[in-house]
């Protein structure tokens, strides 16, 4: 089993189903990969083709693998992953929204009803961060993906017996953890997907037609700054959550 990032030298199950992966998305020009479970030169070109990186994180990773699969398909991982990186859109979404209200009530148009609806998706927005920030089966899953790279690293000083079993129980123990990170979080991942989209287009449909010239404004506005964009990796996910920060704030920008 490679431990992360995967790297140029990494070898293992994680690096063939990132060759796997790489082979099922990228562009038909690019050469497919041999997929041996080896972290070459092509592995790495194909990544930092991918990613702009020469390294792929944990959180990148289960990004990549759940890519294409249905909610249900996902590993507890995958759907962790899948859900961060789709509530950063949906952040974007909102505060793209917010700013439409301001200046179309800035015009003298009547928003009150559509700022209880948006205050509605902040809230779901804002729960569901919190709760990827403070569950424990978050915790529970890191601590034992750690507890099984380390154990791994140990292979030449502890001894060719006991890290097999021991690495068999963590393994059991990932397991579990991943199917409790799917049990906890499929709900608000379907949640995040319907807010993302079908309700939260309507929202912002209805806002448009408030002020049509704003709208078009802002849009040009969002696309020169990069705002909005689905950033393949930028979301947290299971490896790291970097993102959820960004719902203490935003528990305030929509109050």
């Amino acid at each position: 089993m490679a431990t992360f990032p995967l790297k140029k030298g990494s070898r293992g199950i994680e690096v063939k189903t990132l060759q796997q992966n790489l082979n099922r998305i990228l562009p038909g020009p690019i050469d497919r990969l041999i997929e041996d479970g080896m972290f070459g030169d092509r592995t790495e070109s194909a990544v930092k083709f991918m990613y702009g990186k020469l390294e792929v994180s944990q959180g990148d990773f289960y990004a990549l693998s759940a890519q294409g699969k249905t909610l249900d398909k996902m590993s507890g991982e995958e759907l962790v992953t899948w859900l961060s990186w789709n509530d950063s859109v949906v952040r974007d979404e909102l505060l793209f929204i917010r700013e439409l209200l301001s200046r179309a009530e800035s015009s003298g148009a009547y928003v009150g009803d559509l700022v209880e609806d948006l205050r509605y998706f902040a809230t779901r927005y804002n729960t569901r961060q919190a709760k990827l920030k403070s569950h424990p089966a978050i915790s529970a899953a890191k601590y034992t993906n750690k507890a099984y790279d380390w154990m791994m690293q140990q292979w030449d000083s502890i001894g060719a017996i006991q890290i097999p079993i021991g690495a068999a129980v963590i393994l059991v123990v990932v397991g579990l953890a991943g199917y409790a990170l799917y049990t906890f979080f499929f709900q608000d991942a379907k949640d995040s997907q319907e807010d993302l989209e079908r309700k939260i287009p309507m929202l912002k449909k209805a806002a448009e037609k408030l002020t049509p010239k704003e709208y078009e404004q802002l849009i040009k506005e969002t696309q020169n700054y990069g705002v909005g964009k689905h950033r393949q990796g930028q979301a947290a996910g299971f490896g790291g959550l970097a993102a959820v920060g960004i719902a203490i704030a935003a528990v305030l920008l929509f109050k």
